[in-house]
């Protein structure tokens, strides 16, 4: 078949070996281009797995971008006589990049956290024993405060739940 020729012809895909001895050679743009364009599909796998545990809330593009930014600093970072592979040390930084974006986009502290899965293993114990939703008088009594206390507890946690901890309880307004 004769070489194809002007609109139809078409550049051989250099393969990754290739890439990363030209990139070794001279880290010039081009190339670093089109290394991040070889491994695109990591980022997109490594945020699917990470997707599938978050709320629907968070910005996936957000995450997309920072894993962008985490294969970029891998590819320039990489030493290939560490001994591992560049996927093994990208997927680790990629997924690292993401993790910081999701920890800078959390603005609730980290005790608010504790205190939330607390209340969430209590009221999980209750309801086992129960085989019901426990009252607020009865997660309070559980969890060794008043119930005043634990409306304030309900209170201070609500921005950092996920799972509405009013409607668990009964209360559908919040």
């Amino acid at each position: 078949e004769p070489p194809k020729t002007g609109i139809m012809a078409t550049l051989p895909v250099p393969t990754a070996q290739a890439l990363w001895q030209r990139y070794h050679q001279r880290a010039d743009l081009p190339t670093e281009n089109a290394l991040v364009e070889q491994y695109l599909p990591l980022v997109a796998s490594i945020l699917g797995r990470l997707a599938m545990t978050l709320p629907e809330h968070v910005s996936h593009d957000d995450l997309y971008s920072a894993g962008l930014v985490g294969l970029l600093q891998a590819l320039r970072n990489y030493d290939p006589t560490c001994g591992s592979s560049f996927e093994t040390y990208a997927r680790v930084r990629v997924r690292g990049a993401m993790l910081d974006e999701l920890r800078h986009m959390d603005w609730v502290p980290r005790s608010i956290h504790e205190k939330a899965r607390k209340i969430q293993d209590v009221m999980a114990r209750l309801e086992q024993k129960l085989g019901r939703t426990p009252t607020e008088a009865q997660m309070a009594q559980a969890m060794g405060v008043s119930e005043p206390q634990y409306a304030e507890l309900l209170d201070a946690v609500r921005p950092a739940t996920f799972v509405c901890l009013d409607s668990a309880n009964g209360s559908p307004d919040g």
